[in-house]
């Protein structure tokens, strides 16, 4: 995730909106200055948004029907939902890049960190 992010900074001049409406948050808006993604922006975010549910612990549980309920930590199922709408499927991306090691989220240093097996 931190060359992802690294590569962000260096090539996508972005911005994300984060919205909080009681009791989830979610991203209202992805622009580059203003203007619609292009198809290299495009695949950048894709894989930010990878990277942002690979690197999760909070979850979307689905009943079958038409509702999700959201799992954990509001910021972590604001990212998840980002990446379901961008089409991507957890269980998919966990599956195919397994976590091998983590270190966990503490306020005092403000991150966490996933180290995950490669993708087949």
């Amino acid at each position: 995730m931190s060359i992802v992010m690294s590569m962000a900074k260096q090539m996508f001049c972005g911005r994300c909106t984060l919205a909080l409406f009681m009791p989830e948050i979610s991203i209202l808006l992805l622009t580059s200055r203003g203007k619609d993604l292009d198809i290299d922006q495009t695949a950048l975010v894709r894989a930010l948004l990878e990277g942002a549910v690979l690197c999760n612990d909070s979850s979307l549980v689905y009943d079958g029907k038409s509702t999700f309920t959201p799992v954990g930590a509001p910021t972590e199922v604001a990212l998840i939902t980002a990446g379901l709408k961008a089409g991507l499927k957890a269980e998919d991306l966990k599956k195919a890049a397994p976590r091998v090691a983590s270190v966990p989220f503490e306020s005092e240093h403000k991150f966490m960190a996933t180290v995950h097996a490669p993708s087949r």
